[in-house]
């Protein structure tokens, strides 16, 4: 990873973390794959009307829809609905640990798919930055005012598991695709089989659109979601996946830090321990130069 990359790495951890507390205020106004199939309507058009005028081309270049297809299935389906669907039934502390085991899934599969090896400061590294995060969610592992239930679970790994595996893909892709054109295309199609499951398995009550919900929706949906996701993956073409997605374990600690400034919360001694372990298991992960490639050759 360059030097220029790392702002660009700590600009998408802060989107994604001002994701959570949107989520949040916007729930109640519409059903939990409605929401999720909104937000991708929303961040997909951001993306392809523009390119209706740019790069019209792409609508008839199969690689793009092949991967899209990939794509929207795993990191928009499964990442976005598990992730709305267990909002509100999993306690805060156990869904940041669960779902923070993604980049743990992500290098299991970059193993496979992407012949990527870890060495043993890679595991470390990554290792400490996940008990960063349990040690940042533990005040809140037990107890508190939300529900709590295995369907909950399920959800939040259903969407860590598709959010791990759509990496992969977008990693794969990333040499191919143009990063606007994919996500563009794969948040459509994410939108679309969103809508269709909401239909035929949620109860519709309608969508409640009153002017907390619209603006929260917009900012979630560009900067949180397309904005995001296309620098994600311009940064997957010049990075590998196990040492780029390390950085999402900054996503809780910046979360920390929106909810100080907006929501007065306080900052307390085991958050400031837990984001240090986070931050150094990240400086152990990327302070390795090219990861190796397993090879055959004898």
């Amino acid at each position: 990873m360059t030097t220029s990359s790392l702002p660009l790495v700590i600009l998408v951890t802060f989107s994604w973390a001002i994701c959570y507390p949107l989520i949040d205020i916007g729930r109640g106004a519409t059903t939990p794959l409605m929401f999720a199939a909104i937000r991708s309507l929303i961040a997909s058009l951001s993306l392809i009307v523009p390119l209706l005028f740019i790069k019209r081309q792409f609508l008839l270049d199969k690689t793009h829809w092949k991967y899209a297809i990939y794509t929207s299935l795993t990191y928009t389906v499964l990442g976005f609905g598990g992730m709305f669907l267990a909002d509100g039934k999993v306690l805060p502390g156990l869904a940041t640990v669960l779902a923070n085991t993604q980049p743990l899934i992500a290098a299991c599969l970059a193993y496979f798919f992407l012949q990527e090896r870890l060495d043993w400061i890679n595991l470390f590294g990554i290792a400490l930055g996940f008990l960063g995060i349990v040690v940042i969610a533990s005040p809140h592992l037990f107890g508190g005012t939300y529900g709590q239930s295995f369907t909950g679970i399920l959800f939040v790994m259903a969407g860590t598991i598709g959010t791990g595996a759509g990496n992969v893909v977008m990693k794969r892709a990333s040499k191919h695709c143009d990063p606007f054109v994919l996500t563009g295309l794969q948040l459509f199609i994410g939108s679309l089989i969103l809508s269709l499951l909401s239909i035929l398995f949620e109860e519709q009550s309608g969508i409640h659109w009153h002017t907390t919900f619209i603006w929260s929706l917009f900012v979630l949906a560009i900067p949180g979601t397309s904005f995001a996701t296309v620098l994600w993956i311009y940064l997957l073409r010049k990075s590998s996946l196990s040492k780029l997605n390390v950085f999402t374990f900054l996503t809780p600690f910046f979360a920390i830090i929106i909810g100080i400034l907006y929501f007065e919360e306080t900052f307390s001694v085991i958050e400031v321990i837990g984001a240090g372990l986070a931050l150094l298991g990240i400086h152990f992960t990327i302070k390795q130069t090219q990861p190796k490639t397993i090879s055959n050759e004898k």
